[in-house]
């Protein structure tokens, strides 16, 4: 006998994410003698570049993933069942980070690449076998590939994080970038800018998967019909 189900999955994470640790100003100092007289050691800053704000700095995007299942469980004994299927996941968005030309010259590709419609196909099996005619004692066993959770902070870092939007500044001299304790009225150190880290998303990257296999036996015991149980886990990443 056989026993077939299927079903459809959809989720979406709609992402807004701004890092803004140094936005106001981060300020080292070497001492609370220097803290009192603002000679600080080094200073950070980050703000839009030339053009852009805060909110074309902030990674803003979409996730979304369909998602397809079919099983069949077959009965090929009275004591042995089967199950054998595919889960079939598709992860999709129609946002793409802002495109850096200095950076596919330099690396020969370019730093815009996402996840849309790199699909994974995780076959499975797993089987039971009642060993002894009464199902007190049963054996069992699965083989399959899982798929994790969508690592979106990762794969949300290359939107922020893309060379254009963003200048970085440094300083190690007070004299040409005065300590202010307010946040709204923070110094622009002199100096050519820097533009940041630049992360993208690999061309051939794949979303984190592991095989996982496991073998258990169970046993009815004597007492109060609690269940003793063994099982072999094995996941390869």
């Amino acid at each position: 006998d056989h026993s077939i189900k299927g079903g459809l999955d959809y989720q979406q994470n709609e992402i807004y994410n701004l890092f803004g640790r140094t936005e106001f100003g981060a300020y080292t100092f070497r001492g609370i003698d220097n803290l009192a007289a603002g000679n600080y050691y080094t200073f950070n800053l980050y703000q839009p570049a030339a053009g852009y704000t805060l909110d074309d700095v902030a990674a803003q995007w979409t996730y979304k993933q369909w998602g397809a299942f079919l099983q069949d469980t077959w009965q090929v004994t009275d004591a042995l069942s089967v199950q054998y299927g595919f889960r079939l996941d598709i992860p999709k968005t129609a946002d793409q980070p802002l495109y850096n030309a200095k950076f596919e010259q330099a690396f020969g590709y370019a730093n815009n690449n996402t996840i849309d419609g790199k699909k994974l196909f995780q076959p499975r099996v797993s089987f039971n076998l009642d060993l002894d005619g009464e199902r007190t004692a049963q054996l069992r066993g699965g083989f399959g590939l899982f798929m994790t959770n969508p690592p979106t902070v990762w794969m949300t870092n290359p939107y922020q994080n893309n060379g254009v939007t963003l200048r970085n500044y440094t300083s190690f001299s007070p004299a040409t970038a005065p300590f202010n304790p307010d946040p709204l009225n923070q110094p622009i150190p002199t100096g050519n800018p820097g533009a940041g880290s630049i992360d993208v998303i690999d061309p051939d990257f794949k979303l984190p998967t592991v095989w996982k296999a496991n073998l258990s036996i169970d046993r009815e015991t004597p007492v109060w019909g609690l269940v003793a149980s063994a099982e072999y886990l094995h996941i390869q990443v």
